[in-house]
């Protein structure tokens, strides 16, 4: 791992490595904090194309290693919140190219990966705060995942009340302030283990979704064939606020019961 050192991350009964800066402080990139019953909350700033792919990589390799323990209750081995300080267009895990306005996004400089989650492609970039939870547990059908992914979402929905902040949610996984999303969230189910993503547009100009993405192949009612600049709005507030919200509340979170996937 040329170029950063490679710090050991231990939860439970297995070790996974992250690249970490050598120079990093506080918040910045490889910052580690503990949870209780040794599970991973880590805050992430990422500054490099090479980090974001080292970011959706190092959660497809976890994802594979939960994958098949199952166990008896639902836990959340490790969480990571962070922030890519680049342009990026990320595809969903079916998405096609035909979601992207390539000439604008190799005029602009923008990236091109592709995460393990569902849904349609979206724009990363500076002012979106994202999420993204490795989940353990007895489930192995999605309907039995979207319990937890209800869950999650009241979890992000009751940090940002927190703030003084309220947003609704809907059945697509939208996080909306009225009739404009201002967030969303996506998953891979799989035996005993769940990746779940979300996002939420803090700040930053909205007119690069327009630019870098072409009309989705699917929508919500709701969004009533709008582009995305008129469908899409910031929650005008700070990114560190946001993470710090999301920190404490994941650093609180423990999953009782495998029937209910209670959070307390």
């Amino acid at each position: 791992m040329a170029g950063g050192k490679e710090v050991l991350l231990q939860a439970g009964r297995s070790a996974w490595p992250v690249r970490a800066s050598a120079s990093a402080k506080g918040d910045e990139v490889g910052a580690v904090e503990f949870c209780r019953s040794s599970r991973l909350l880590i805050r992430r700033f990422l500054e490099t194309p090479q980090q974001l792919r080292e970011q959706l990589a190092t959660e497809a390799v976890l994802l594979r290693e939960l994958a098949g323990r199952g166990g008896s209750r639902f836990s959340v081995p490790a969480a990571f919140l962070w922030e890519y300080r680049g342009l990026a267009v990320v595809l969903g895990r079916h998405s096609t190219l035909a979601e992207v306005n390539l000439p604008a996004l190799q005029r602009m400089g923008a990236g091109l990966l592709r995460r393990e989650t569902g849904g349609c492609a979206v724009v990363l970039q500076p002012g979106i705060v994202c999420c993204s939870v490795l989940v353990s547990g007895p489930a192995r059908w999605p309907a039995e995942w979207q319990v937890v992914h209800e869950r999650l979402g009241e979890l992000v929905q009751r940090s940002l009340a927190a703030l003084g902040v309220a947003i609704g949610r809907d059945d697509w996984g939208d996080f909306r302030r009225g009739d404009r999303k201002v967030g969303g969230t996506a998953r891979r189910d799989m035996a005993g283990a769940m990746l779940w993503h979300a996002s939420l547009i803090c700040d930053g100009p909205i007119e690069r979704f327009d630019q870098l993405l072409r009309h989705p192949p699917r929508e919500p009612a709701y969004r009533r064939g709008r582009k995305h600049s008129d469908f899409v709005d910031s929650l005008r507030i700070a990114v560190s606020s946001v993470m710090h919200a999301l920190h404490h509340a994941f650093g609180q979170t423990d999953l009782r019961s495998a029937r209910t996937a209670r959070f307390d």
